[in-house]
């Protein structure tokens, strides 16, 4: 998936920035979109997991770290 469609890209966007806020379960990441889009969060979902960040805590939430804008963890 290396060229996105510019509204999965977007909600990619989102998906991490909600990732970032706390972990959470992929439910939670499903509940951010409309009824009926859940191709298109699977398919933002993807472009995430390329990006290499993703995390999962103990009880299997997801989460992003927070980065400063160099593209360190802070």
């Amino acid at each position: 998936m290396t060229s996105a469609d510019p509204s999965i890209e977007t909600l990619a966007r989102r998906i991490e920035e909600f990732l970032t806020e706390q972990p959470r379960f992929f439910v939670d990441v499903v509940a951010l979109t409309d009824e009926g889009r859940y191709r298109d969060v699977l398919r933002a979902w993807g472009l995430v997991r390329e990006r290499g960040r993703l995390q999962r805590d103990e009880q299997g939430r997801y989460l992003l770290p927070a980065t400063s804008g160099k593209g360190d963890p802070r």
